[in-house]
């Protein structure tokens, strides 16, 4: 197992919603300079949107994918449910760890959205915490590193301004296709 202590050092920390020290690519970058091919294509393949097809990379990045699909089917059955539709086209067969319904319920009956992100965050940042337990200076550390910088990255998208914005424009839309159809 190779060791890292002097990539891993010179990483600036992260910190839950902080701003993200650096973006994702100048991070790839700097890591390309000291590991494996392998482990580049490991590192590349460690998104937070990851699917199953990036299953059988690296057991620590199984372990998030599986983790985090298995929250968003708990997501995708209970919006089904609240909109009364079937939820068979959006569930994804991967078999994760139970235990996240609740997690999904509180995300699901938050009146704000931007809550429910920060919520998921929140949740994604804890568990990439359980996935870094023990490993310090080694590749995992740099794959939980990577998860945690995306996390930054990913809330950093979600503000209320730009949430106040695009509700402007789905609202101006829907008004403006009423005046249209002149109801």
């Amino acid at each position: 197992m190779s060791q890292y202590y002097f990539l891993v050092s010179s990483l600036p920390y992260l910190l839950p919603r902080s701003d993200a020290p650096i973006d994702y690519p100048s991070f790839l970058e700097t890591c390309g300079a000291h590991i494996s091919e392998k482990e580049q294509g490991t590192l590349e393949a460690c998104l937070l949107g990851s699917g199953a097809e990036n299953l059988g990379h690296h057991p620590l990045l199984d372990r998030w994918i599986k983790w985090e699909s298995a929250l968003k089917n708990e997501l995708v059955l209970l919006r089904a449910h609240n909109q009364k539709i079937e939820p068979e086209k959006w569930v994804r067969d991967v078999n994760g760890p139970a235990g996240l319904f609740d997690l999904a319920r509180e995300a699901v009956n938050l009146d704000s959205p931007l809550e429910a992100e920060n919520l998921l965050n929140e949740a994604r940042w804890t568990f990439t915490d359980e996935l870094g337990v023990g490993h310090f200076f080694d590749f995992e550390a740099l794959l939980v590193y990577s998860l945690k910088l995306q996390i930054l990255e990913r809330q950093r998208i979600f503000t209320r301004e730009k949430g106040a914005g695009e509700y402007r424009k789905v609202y101006d839309s829907v008004v403006e296709q009423i005046s249209a159809a002149g109801v």
